[in-house]
């Protein structure tokens, strides 16, 4: 999985591969990008609550490293992601 962050938005990448050459390489991969997800200063989830989803993937690392794309998520609109 990937997060990418924009100055006018995010996005989330989701992709069958490890991030190793022989992966992307020599196999056949899926990968799913999120449409640009836009700030907000709502709690804007899909009806698939894939950000609540998300956000308790996440946090069960209990790793502080994760907490800034926590925190990003949090402040970004996924009601597009169906």
């Amino acid at each position: 999985m990937m997060l990418l962050h924009y100055s006018d938005g995010m996005r989330v990448v989701i992709h069958t591969a490890n991030l190793i050459e022989d992966d992307w390489s020599y196999r056949t991969q899926g990968i799913w990008i999120s449409p640009k997800l836009m700030a907000t200063t709502s709690t804007a989830d899909s009806d698939t609550h894939f950000r609540a989803d998300l956000l308790t993937y996440l946090e069960s690392y209990r790793d502080q490293k994760l907490n800034h794309w926590i925190d990003l998520i949090r402040k970004h609109d996924f009601r597009s992601i169906k």
